[in-house]
């Protein structure tokens, strides 16, 4: 190793705490990435090409190549594309320094990540709603890279769910293109037998040429693993060998009546209780993944056809909404927001009743998520539902004054129990539908539907929060009315 050489594998090395297992984020198709901090505490993400590999023959030169045409690939969008004016996609991982060295290639890339999709596939804390927006930005990425710049469309070929992480906003962002084809690259649809394949699993079964076709069914395994949990075939105890997009199909086909095959779903039972899930989306998301993984290549969508199909979403709806800047119910930092009075939200309401609505509609996005609260930040932030906070009771529980953070609000508790036939099972249902009421593009910006700024879902506690500085409910202001009829002028 030479002395330039040296001093770069020193400083890898030193950003990564020496390729320690606590900096280690997983592994990709040939080699590792690690968490690294530069000197001056920048968090980044570094990839490591290894010289052997347990799954594929690593020949001679093979990752000085694959590092040359990923960085390649990588400078020509950061420089702006054919004419220097196509924007950097906001998916596609950004490279900031690269090790060019024949054994052990390395890159750094300007990437702090949650971590890669593959680990999150099987967590709670990924939600429905993160999973879709893992969807349609990969989405988005392959129908840029498929079309024309005015090359040869790019083919990805081992896209995986290894292969892409979650960064600090929760965008997914593709980070390997070891075998990327086309494009200013060379084209590599017609060779037939190399000694690697893409990903296992992932991979066209199909005999034939490399296509955009091959990537839509590596896309179509990876949407069946976020809406199903499924990341290998012993997880749902088949018992035999058979990939992912095998078992899906085989479900669907067990279906014996032509109702059950139109309701098909696949969702995994955990999400199907999560707040913003919607049935309808998790049969079409269904749906839309058999297709991409279809055995007639004829028959599967194009990227910008599943795009679109994504877009209609009613999850999807709504990050389109947060996207323009409306207010979904997020709550700021300081929870501080701009006034906007009740004739000019009617106003907006009248002008603007399309399925998504103006930037104007709604005072600017402080955060992109709803508030999460524990139960015991509502308990707190209600005097401990004290009866000096207590606004009335409501159809299944309570509802309370409070203040959070120097904000008055609204706390609306789900009490099990407080009915014979309310149940916790019943209460997370209608939580969830009131969060997806309050959200819909065609109801958020009327003015007197109450703005949501989050939602508590702990154990068998259900509540929710609205930005509402409350006088009273109609009904006991109706009943001061009555017992003195000048209380209401003051």
């Amino acid at each position: 190793m030479g002395v330039i050489a040296e001093a770069e594998e020193n400083l890898y090395r030193k950003w990564t705490d020496g390729y320690s297992r606590e900096r280690l984020i997983g592994n990709f198709q040939f080699g590792k990435v690690y968490r690294g901090v530069l000197r001056c505490g920048k968090n980044v993400t570094v990839k490591v090409w290894e010289e052997e590999n347990n799954s594929y023959a690593v020949l001679p030169g093979d990752n000085e190549i694959r590092l040359f045409e990923e960085v390649e690939f990588l400078e020509f969008f950061k420089r702006g594309g054919p004419r220097g004016k196509t924007p950097y996609h906001r998916n596609l991982v950004k490279c900031r320094d690269r090790c060019m060295n024949p054994i052990h290639g390395k890159v750094v890339y300007d990437l702090d990540p949650i971590d890669t999709v593959q680990n999150l596939l099987d967590k709670d804390v990924f939600t429905w709603r993160m999973r879709i927006k893992v969807a349609l930005g990969v989405a988005s990425l392959l129908e840029f890279l498929h079309a024309k710049h005015p090359y040869l469309p790019y083919l990805i070929r081992n896209l995986a769910a290894s292969h892409i992480m979650l960064d600090q906003e929760q965008e997914p962002v593709l980070f390997d293109f070891s075998m990327i084809s086309g494009g200013i690259l060379y084209d590599k649809r017609n060779i037939l037998h190399e000694h690697v394949n893409g990903c296992h699993g992932y991979t066209d079964p199909t005999p034939g040429t490399w296509s955009d076709k091959c990537d839509v069914f590596s896309y179509g395994v990876l949407l069946l693993q976020l809406v199903s949990k499924v990341q290998d075939l012993e997880e749902v105890g088949t018992g035999d060998k058979q990939t992912i997009s095998e078992w899906a199909w085989r479900e669907y086909k067990s279906q014996k009546s032509g109702s059950s095959k139109s309701n098909f779903s696949i969702v995994h039972p955990s999400l199907e209780s999560d707040p913003l899930f919607n049935n309808v989306d998790g049969i079409k998301v269904t749906m839309l993944a058999l297709q991409c993984v279809h055995n007639d290549l004829r028959k599967r969508p194009s990227m910008k056809q599943v795009h679109s199909d994504l877009m209609k979403l009613h999850a999807a709806q709504l990050d389109a909404i947060q996207g323009e800047g409306l207010k979904l119910g997020s709550v700021a930092s300081n929870l501080q927001v701009d006034d906007v009075s009740v004739h000019s939200k009617r106003q907006i309401y009248q002008d603007h009743k399309g399925p998504i609505f103006s930037q104007a509609v709604r005072r600017p996005l402080q955060e992109n998520n709803l508030k999460i609260f524990f139960y015991d930040e509502l308990r707190m932030s209600t005097n401990y539902f004290s009866n000096e906070n207590r606004i009335d009771d409501f159809q299944y529980g309570k509802i309370f004054y409070g203040t959070i953070q120097d904000k008055q609000v609204v706390v609306k508790i789900w009490q099990p129990g407080s009915l014979s036939w309310a149940s916790n099972c019943d209460n997370a249902f209608r939580l969830r539908d009131e969060i997806i009421l309050l959200q819909h593009p065609q109801l958020i910006c009327h003015p007197n539907l109450v703005e949501l700024i989050g939602y508590c879902r702990e154990d068998e506690h259900f509540g929710i929060v609205y930005d509402l500085k409350a006088l009273d409910t109609l009904f006991n202001l109706i009943l001061k009315g009555i017992e003195n009829p000048f209380m209401l002028l003051c």
